[in-house]
């Protein structure tokens, strides 16, 4: 693998979406590269206040109402040199209950040199008898930044007990040399997850980016103690890669304010502004 060669995404049957971000002569990142397909939808970009000079922020939408059983759809985002974006989404992801098979989501994240690519999605809303493999691959370069969270609740609409059957999470970190710097995953049912005591969502925030000081930790550390409602841990990644934070909640609007207090003090810390909340 080369280093600028881009991760792609497997081909899936079902829906996929590419975009590509690039960074205009005058400093403005826009969205150079998009093919997007069914359920996927896109808005324009937009530009917010007490951002990175520069940075587009981009809303995914879904036109398919969730994910449904043995559906298979793909996601791929690039920022290329010295780009600056956020993407998020309109809404939750709901996962309906899976009876044919395991509804499966796969997301690829490439940031090239000098970069910076937020992927900061609502969280995942696994109905009873929902089944998800959900996947997501991250490529960095040397001096890039990704800021990716990955959460999901367990909810049950007629609140009778019901709770979904699997999920199979796999997050990847890898440099563009292709070196492994990080990877997580957990197969949980959701009898054992409904068993833990007050606990109904769950994130994962990971911040991969080389040179990372103390005061961060430090401050993140802090932010999870402050949380109500939430239980979370803040820890290194391996080969100085950056931090990952877990953070189990007792709902889900707690859970949503926590991950939010989160990406506010890392932005706070890394350039020196207090982000503008996303309006949804």
């Amino acid at each position: 693998m080369t280093g600028g060669e881009a991760v792609a995404a497997d081909t899936h049957r079902g829906g996929q979406a590419r975009i590509g971000f690039s960074c205009s002569p005058d400093g403005i990142t826009f969205v150079s590269d998009q093919n997007v397909g069914y359920p996927f939808h896109v808005t324009r970009p937009f530009y917010f206040e007490r951002d990175p000079p520069g940075m587009a922020s981009l809303y995914l939408q879904s036109v398919s109402g969730g994910l449904y059983a043995a559906e298979q759809v793909t996601l791929s985002i690039t920022a290329g040199e010295n780009a600056s974006a956020h993407v998020t989404t309109q809404a939750s992801t709901i996962v309906h209950e899976c009876i044919e098979g395991h509804a499966r989501q796969t997301v690829v994240l490439n940031a090239r040199a000098h970069s910076l690519l937020e992927f900061l999605p609502d969280s995942t809303v696994l109905f009873p008898g929902a089944a998800l493999d959900s996947s997501i691959e991250i490529m960095v370069d040397d001096n890039a930044t990704v800021l990716c969270c990955d959460s999901f609740i367990a909810h049950d609409p007629q609140d009778v007990g019901r709770c979904f059957n699997e999920l199979d999470s796999r997050l990847r970190v890898r440099s563009t040399r292709g070196d492994v710097l990080a990877f997580d995953r957990f197969v949980i049912d959701g009898p054992r997850f409904r068993d833990t005591a007050g606990v109904k969502a769950h994130g994962s925030l990971v911040l991969v980016r080389t040179g990372l000081d103390t005061e961060l930790f430090t401050r993140l550390h802090e932010n999870l103690l402050a949380l109500e409602g939430c239980y979370g841990g803040v820890s290194e990644l391996p080969s100085d890669a950056g931090l990952w934070i877990r953070v189990l909640g007792s709902d889900t609007s707690r859970l949503r304010s926590g991950l939010a207090q989160l990406w506010m003090s890392v932005r706070q810390h890394l350039f020196g502004q207090t982000p503008s909340p996303r309006p949804k």
